[in-house]
């Protein structure tokens, strides 16, 4: 069975092993590991898709030593291969890294692929057969993977297949938590799309349920940090507060809390209390809006906790995500930038989609223009403000 079951084919491709073929999801693989402490040739595996026509295929068998699928878009416009091990460990990534090469930052792609690729695409991080081609560079994606779109697991399994791709570059693919994925982890999906409702509901099971701990994508976020300094750039989902830097949380800390404490309820965070607790609430890390907020209920940061930050953690400047803006913005004289936009509308009017760290100075990353100079762009986009 486990040489049957070397590549399974996810979409548009059919299910390979002892059985009859079985067609599978768009969205897919969602692969759970039911005995981890097993000796390795008694772990198991299951993996839960669903095809296009509705019919759900939901099968367990022995894990084998190495696994193989296609994912494709929901709009049926991309597909690439994965290649993984199933059940290897994911290690956390150090919460700070000094590395070579140009660095990508972009955020909240919210299940929208087709303008995540657009915009990495647009910035030389993927070429056009879908593969890394961004070098010894490194791509940070600050957040919220999860809900409102039809491609999370797309997006997931996408970053996934370039982490390794990078590596074999001398590159590197990093994914941070964003408030999304801790709302979904502890069950609060509002913002859910109803297919993975359905789905979840068709084999008994809740949407957090689907990214539990010995799932293979919820051990993927578990393993991912909060927090960063990457080259002498803080990468944050939602911003740093005056509180944060009162309480003295190295980056460290408030990462190891992420596999232990990320998707806890909030009452169990109330009655936990201290450092836990506001990491992962109001004023923590993944929710704080007064970093690019002056409203006084956002509790803004003043220029010279900003100033206090930066020299804290031995950086330059702070780039968040979590708050949308209609395009890229900087603040604070530069020291604080925001990456957060709305893909889909600004791909169509040809507005910033993240931003490129060079060793000249950094540039406005779009979909299918040239990289501008972010401090020129920003004077060009102010005028266009005052004309209209």
């Amino acid at each position: 069975m486990k040489r049957l079951l070397l590549t399974i084919f996810f979409t548009t491709a059919s299910f390979c092993g002892a059985e009859a073929q079985k067609p599978v999801a768009v969205d897919g693989p969602h692969i759970f590991y039911s005995n981890p402490q097993a000796r390795k040739k008694e772990r198991v595996m299951r993996y839960i898709a669903q095809s296009p026509s509705g019919e759900i295929v939901d099968t367990t068998y022995k894990m084998p030593s190495k696994l193989g699928f296609v994912v494709r878009s929901s709009d049926g416009k991309h597909s690439f291969s994965v290649t993984m091990k199933p059940g290897k460990r994911h290690r956390r990534l150090p919460s700070q890294m000094d590395v070579k090469g140009d660095i990508a930052v972009m955020s909240d792609p919210h299940g929208d692929f087709d303008s995540f690729l657009s915009a990495l695409q647009g910035g030389g991080v993927v070429g056009d057969d879908l593969k890394w081609s961004f070098g010894k560079g490194t791509l940070v994606i600050i957040g919220d993977v999860c809900d409102r779109g039809k491609d999370v697991g797309t997006i997931f399994w996408f970053i996934e297949k370039l982490k390794k791709e990078a590596r074999k570059r001398g590159g590197h693919v990093v994914f941070q938590l964003g408030n999304h994925e801790d709302m979904v982890l502890r069950g609060d999906v509002r913002y859910t799309d109803d297919k993975y409702k359905k789905l979840a509901a068709a084999v008994g099971m809740e949407v957090k349920d689907l990214y539990g701990p010995h799932s293979e994508i919820g051990r993927i976020i578990r393993a991912s940090n909060i927090v960063s300094r990457i080259g002498d750039n803080i990468m944050v989902h939602a911003g740093l507060s005056k509180e944060f830097l009162r309480r003295d949380l190295s980056f460290d800390r408030v990462n190891d809390m992420v596999a232990q404490y990320a998707g806890t309820p909030t009452k169990t965070l109330k009655k936990i209390g201290g450092d836990v607790e506001f990491v992962f609430r109001t004023h923590g890390p993944l929710w704080y809006r007064g970093m690019v907020r002056d409203q006084k209920k956002y509790h803004p940061v003043s220029s010279d906790v900003v100033d206090d930050i930066l020299a804290r953690y031995g950086a330059s400047r702070i780039i968040v995500g979590h708050t949308i803006f209609d395009d890229v913005t900087s603040r604070f004289g530069g020291r604080v930038i925001t990456v957060n936009v709305d893909g889909d509308e600004n791909r169509r009017k040809g507005l910033g989609r993240g931003i490129l760290i060079k060793n000249r100075g950094i540039f406005v990353m779009f979909d299918n223009k040239k990289p501008a100079p972010l401090d020129r762009y920003l004077k060009k986009s102010h005028r266009r403000q005052k004309e209209h």
